[in-house]
């Protein structure tokens, strides 16, 4: 009989992705996957012939109850990280607890292993009620919140520098009045588990919850740093997943991209993912006349709802497109400047690219970090971000031979990673399934 794991994720595209691979990665490998989570990815799923469980609330629901458009969401989550987490603790997350754990009862009941993300609380409740089993899947190295490789916050730039001059201890220390703060902040989450039944958890729902689980994968690179000294044992560095099937399915490249890559040198790719589009500013402005300033053409990967208002930045030079799989373009641009999502970093770090990094909110500043740390990137942050200053980073980045070669080596490596193959092969061997039986 097939071994059953349900994998819940919630979030952007960015976190869906590593999930529709993993689950395709299981399928291959003899088991059934189910994948669990807004109701918008549900074709994407199906699309790649996985079973697909919707998870309260939809996305109709939620601009409802809070009044908030997309972009409204877009610019409140790139304001600050306090506002960032409120949202989604208090307005995303909690007041739908109720209903995304009976939706994860149900489909859980039978399963064998529960696989999910950083924010999955209600998944995690329902595994424990249930008595199944779990897997994490950290997407980023800020996940660990670790004392010994502490992350560059955004509200805490000096953390790192902190760890060298004081040590773990001191630094274990600052971390903990984090873990004050978002106690308060998930007290409700709490609440809850004592309504169903589940015992209080020993830590904190946010920075300590994914770590509780009987397995942890990280699905990273180990370039951007091995895993910490204080990760969990049951912790493994998996390396990036590549998914970004725009429908699920092969994804040709749109013509009119093609040809625009066709009849002239190699762009600069411009994006901010698929969050970051909903509360771009001057983002797009600026990124033309920067490629402007620095001689080049431009690509801008805008959103689809985006296009009609940014065509007017359209020229000979400049396209502008609502989508485009950064697989199939990166390794066709001269460089790219984007806003740091993880997914975004391991596919600029495959083609073996410059990147010039605008991180906006989450990991994405300490994702830029490491990338400069490996000498082939740079950051500016997006409330920075002018014309001028991207042109003369970008001229820097390109410019400088070093960063090239780097990148190229770093590409030879990160070409050979399969995260999505690693998890899967050790959930099926956790689960004693067969393996190799692509379905």
């Amino acid at each position: 009989m097939r071994k059953r794991v349900v994998l819940v994720t919630f979030g952007s595209l960015g976190d869906l992705h590593p999930f529709v691979a993993v689950a395709k990665a299981l399928r291959q490998r003899g088991v059934e996957p189910v994948l669990a989570g807004a109701g918008l990815y549900r074709e994407k799923a199906e699309a790649e012939g996985i079973a697909f469980c919707e998870v309260r609330p939809t996305e109709e629901q939620i601009l409802a109850d809070t009044g908030l458009t997309a972009a409204d969401l877009g610019t409140l989550i790139s304001r600050s990280p306090h506002v960032l987490m409120d949202l989604l603790i208090n307005r995303l997350i909690t007041p739908y607890l109720e209903h995304a754990y009976a939706d994860l009862c149900g489909v859980m009941q039978g399963t064998d292993l529960a696989v999910t993300s950083s924010f999955a609380f209600a998944a995690r409740i329902a595994a424990e009620k249930l008595g199944v089993r779990t897997a994490t899947l950290l997407l980023a190295p800020v996940a660990f919140f670790s004392a010994e490789d502490p992350p560059h916050f955004f509200e805490l730039p000096w953390l790192p520098r902190f760890r060298r001059l004081f040590g773990v201890r001191a630094t274990r220390a600052v971390l903990d009045l984090g873990r004050r703060r978002s106690r308060r902040l998930t007290h409700k989450i709490s609440d809850f588990r004592r309504r169903v039944g589940v015992p209080a958890l020993a830590g904190d729902e946010v920075m300590d919850g994914p770590l509780r689980a009987d397995r942890i994968f990280a699905l990273y690179s180990p370039q951007l740093g091995p895993l910490p000294a204080d990760a969990p044992p049951q912790s493994r560095i998996a390396g990036f997943t590549f998914y970004d099937s725009e429908a699920g399915g092969e994804t040709a490249l749109a013509r009119d991209v093609e040809a625009f890559f066709s009849r002239g040198p190699p762009p600069i790719v411009f994006t901010l993912g698929s969050s970051g589009v909903h509360a771009p500013g001057r983002f797009y402005d600026e990124a033309a006349e920067a490629a402007q300033a620095s001689g080049k053409r431009a690509l801008l990967l805008v959103g689809k709802e985006a296009v009609k208002k940014f065509e007017r930045l359209a020229s000979e030079d400049v396209f502008v497109a609502g989508y485009a799989p950064h697989s199939q373009v990166f390794p066709r641009a001269v460089a790219i400047a984007h806003h740091g999502g993880i997914g975004t970093v391991g596919q600029a770090m495959r083609a073996g690219k410059a990147q010039l990094i605008c991180p906006m909110f989450a990991d994405q500043a300490d994702n830029a970090e490491r990338v400069a740390r490996l000498g082939i990137g740079k950051r500016l942050d997006h409330k920075r971000f002018t014309a001028r200053r991207a042109a003369a980073a970008l001229d820097r980045l390109l410019a400088d031979s070093g960063a090239a070669s780097r990148a190229a080596a770093i590409a030879a490596s990160v070409a050979g990673e399969d995260g999505a193959g690693f998890a899967a092969d050790e959930i099926a061997a956790m689960l004693g399934a067969g393996q190799g039986g692509a379905a």
